[in-house]
């Protein structure tokens, strides 16, 4: 029952991107209509209710990798549409809706469960609400940027936004790993020579 639920959610997504595209061009993305506006809704409602029951148990947090990307990408989902950017940028509906169908299908056929107590602690369950909705808007707000960036350039291919989101899981983490390394070698002073080359007069 709970895979066919997710699999419902991922369905319904898809739907909704693929009602935003033109039929007569796929380059051009197109606002929702009410049809994509209802089936939008349905997954966002379906999305939510999948994950709490994924994420809330009787013994704690269910904070696996799987879960909070899945809450992650809903709570994206839902961010885009309260705040009309699935309306002004069209977009960023066709990046954001698809990963949300993954990573709801991902949360169902790669569990990995992994236990958060929270049990008399409620300002932690709170902080962690409050950690995932702030990486979600920030999700938002690069599709947004990259979104309206591809819109300033008519020629280039909206499929390459998919790759944006990526960058908060992988690229991002090795920018960090560079500004630590660089700002230890900074700080250890290492000696770099001048680099003199030795003149040998042979060139004519």
């Amino acid at each position: 029952m709970t895979i066919l639920l997710h699999v419902l959610v991922a369905a319904l997504y898809a739907s909704a991107t693929w009602a935003r595209w033109s039929s007569s061009n796929a380059r051009v993305v197109t606002t929702l209509g009410p049809a994509a506006q209802l089936l939008l809704a349905l997954a966002l409602a379906l999305h939510a209710f999948v994950i709490v029951r994924a994420i809330v148990r009787d013994d704690g947090l269910d904070l696996s990798f799987v879960n909070a990307l899945s809450l992650v990408a809903g709570l994206a989902a839902l961010a885009a549409w309260l705040t009309g950017v699935l309306r002004t940028l069209p977009g960023v509906g066709v990046v954001i809706l698809p990963v949300a169908a993954f990573c709801v299908l991902l949360s169902a056929l790669a569990a990995a469960p992994h236990r958060v107590s929270f049990a008399g602690e409620p300002w932690a369950a709170a902080h962690i609400a409050v950690a995932l909705c702030a990486y979600a808007l920030f999700v938002v707000v690069d599709l947004a940027a990259g979104a309206l960036a591809f819109a300033l350039e008519r020629k280039e291919d909206w499929k390459l936004l998919l790759w944006l989101p990526l960058q908060r899981f992988a690229y991002r983490q090795l920018m960090y790993y560079v500004v630590v390394k660089s700002t230890i070698a900074a700080l250890r002073g290492t000696r770099v020579g001048w680099g003199k080359l030795e003149r040998k007069a042979t060139v004519t």
